[in-house]
């Protein structure tokens, strides 16, 4: 859904945009934990806005 709103990717899926921004914020989250957890790819997230 690379490049598209949630409500284009919900539409696209025919889900909620609500689901979406949930899925993508859990996806973020699992995403920033495993980085934190991971020393060789901490280096790669320095200076990342998260």
């Amino acid at each position: 859904m690379q490049g598209r709103t949630y409500a284009e990717a919900a539409s696209e899926l025919q889900i909620s945009h609500y689901t979406v921004k949930e899925h993508i914020q859990k996806a973020s989250q699992f995403i920033r934990e495993y980085v934190r957890l991971q020393p060789e790819w901490q280096a790669l997230a320095v200076g990342t806005p998260w």
